[in-house]
């Protein structure tokens, strides 16, 4: 279905003048939060090839909640399409993905896939075949899709510890840009599937892209390659400007708000809260904190004050590119959020016991023009979930207008003791985003966790990217069944010109009775409608 949808969807012409599209280009976007807060030129589509269940077709069809999408008994290869049947013992032939025209890879993951992986930058010749002069990489499919970044330097010559900035978990964020196509295909027996995604940005016809060489492209880019993980390492605020301060003891059910003496244009860089109080974790989750841009009736931002952060509930140390919460509290945002006139921050008070708020707000100067966005956070909660061998879509966001998701976090309370097969496991739905009136999802996963860069279950792990700042099992939380997981779109953002709808399955074969709360995170043009 997806490979209908790469050949078509894209229609911009991109103008002659643009900046050539190039690895240490796109190395560079990977650290730098400020370009999400602007629509990008050219624009372009990210669509992900993945194993999904190929029963699944439209929402309203049978099968829409198959889940076979990853273990060799599927009773529809999880391909775009079979080019060698496997016979006589020999391994089948598989095409994994097919784009015409510009674009880059920007994330690879997978659960395990065995076999062997063929990925050709701007193929050419007869169906079924590319120009072995093409293929930039042959070999285990999961060092492509999880390990490529470390192999790819290796083969270079190239030394030097990335930490996580590339790998996180079972994925690999290094990009691998194409000037005329794609094609990538598979060998191997079905039961070495074990699940596969892979990000593709789509750019419009016309754009200018070198294509990835992996005998230069590190060696070309190595400063950026470098710079960018040293970058995402130790993720930090550059500006050197003084932030202001906020204070306040906020009593039950009464508000405290904040706007800057000077107006904009201008953007918040970086936002540190701490709250003091008796019961600290009520005060996060009960504590509602919105921000109004330019003046906005119903604010951009409204969530608790811990879920916001990708970080509820209570106090859970982690660190990723766009958030940080600390050991003592403090908790910290990234996210860059312009705005043309005004901002306003408010802090409501809904528990019944005071509240000290302490941190301050960052902001510098904004070039305000056609192409920037408003941020947006939105919290949703729903209560009581039961799953009882059925699944649901549970929607993250559904918007009318023009914008680009840039991730969420789920905080998931799972309390069912139910000592059933299926357990309390909630990781296996799969995330269906719908962009532009779709109706086959241009992004369909093949499990939660799969989704926010893990496999076989949540690890006790944070990555810049993706992670768990309360991890399955967590000590700290033995008779709830907690889990606080995020994914946040930096490399592989999900733009839309008319509507999104994103959305999570929940329930697959489990006995569940879950508290499911989540917050999108997004930028957007005015005006929407929710």
């Amino acid at each position: 279905a997806l490979s209908g949808l790469c050949f078509a969807t894209i229609t911009l012409a991109a103008a002659p003048d643009k900046a050539i599209i190039t690895t240490g280009s796109l190395l560079e976007e990977m650290a730098e939060l400020a370009r999400l807060a602007r629509w990008p030129d050219p624009a372009y589509r990210t669509v992900q090839f993945s194993s999904y269940d190929r029963r699944s077709t439209t929402s309203e069809a049978p099968g829409w909640f198959s889940n076979a999408d990853g273990f060799g008994h599927e009773p529809i290869p999880g391909f775009q399409k079979v080019l060698r049947e496997p016979s006589d013992g020999q391994a089948g032939l598989y095409l994994v993905a097919e784009v015409t025209g510009p674009g880059a890879i920007v994330r690879g993951w997978s659960a395990g896939m065995g076999g062997v992986l063929r990925v050709y930058a701007d193929p050419a010749g007869a169906e079924g075949q590319a120009d072995p002069r093409a293929l930039i990489w042959e070999g285990p499919a999961y060092d492509f899709l999880a390990r490529r970044s470390s192999l790819y330097a290796k083969r270079a010559g190239i030394e030097f510890d990335a930490g996580d900035a590339f790998v996180q978990q079972d994925a690999d964020y290094l990009p691998i840009p194409f000037a005329r196509g794609l094609r990538i295909t598979w060998e191997g027996k079905l039961a070495e599937l074990h699940f596969y995604h892979i990000q593709v940005r789509l750019y419009p016809a016309g754009t200018t892209v070198r294509t990835f060489d992996p005998t230069k492209d590190l060696h070309d880019f190595e400063p950026v390659l470098r710079a960018t993980a040293a970058s995402l390492v130790r993720p930090t605020t550059r500006f050197k400007v003084e932030p202001s301060k906020l204070e306040a003891t906020i009593e039950p059910g009464r508000n405290w708000s904040w706007t800057p003496e000077t107006k904009g244009p201008g953007a918040v860089r970086e936002l540190r809260l701490r709250l003091r109080a008796e019961l600290l974790e009520t005060a996060l989750r009960g504590c509602l904190f919105r921000i109004a841009f330019d003046g906005a009736q119903r604010p951009q931002v409204e969530a608790p004050v811990g879920d916001f952060f990708a970080s509820g509930p209570g106090v859970n140390p982690f660190s990723s590119l766009p958030f940080d919460v600390e050991a003592d509290g403090t908790m910290i945002c990234r996210f860059v959020m312009p705005f043309e006139k005004s901002v306003r921050m408010e802090l409501i008070n809904h528990t019944q016991a005071p509240v000290r708020l302490e941190g301050s707000v960052l902001l510098s100067p904004w070039n305000w023009d056609a192409r920037s966005l408003y941020f947006r956070a939105k919290w949703r909660a729903d209560h009581d979930l039961l799953a009882s061998g059925s699944a649901i879509d549970l929607p993250y966001l559904v918007i009318i207008g023009q914008g680009m998701f840039a991730g969420c976090a789920a905080m998931i309370m799972n309390p069912s003791g139910v000592p059933t097969a299926g357990g309390n496991w909630w990781g296996e739905g799969d995330e269906k985003f719908l962009v532009d009136g779709e109706v086959v999802p241009s992004t369909f996963g093949t499990g939660s966790e799969d989704y926010l860069c893990h496999a076989w279950g949540m690890h006790p792990k944070a990555y810049l990217y993706a992670g768990a700042s309360i991890p399955e099992n967590d000590p700290k939380h033995p008779d709830r069944h907690q889990c606080t997981s995020y994914r946040f779109h930096i490399e592989d953002p999900i733009l839309f010109t008319k509507s999104i709808r994103v959305s999570i399955e929940h329930g697959h074969a489990n006995l569940q009775e879950n508290d499911y709360s989540s917050v999108a995170y997004w930028y957007q043009t005015e005006p929407h409608k929710p």
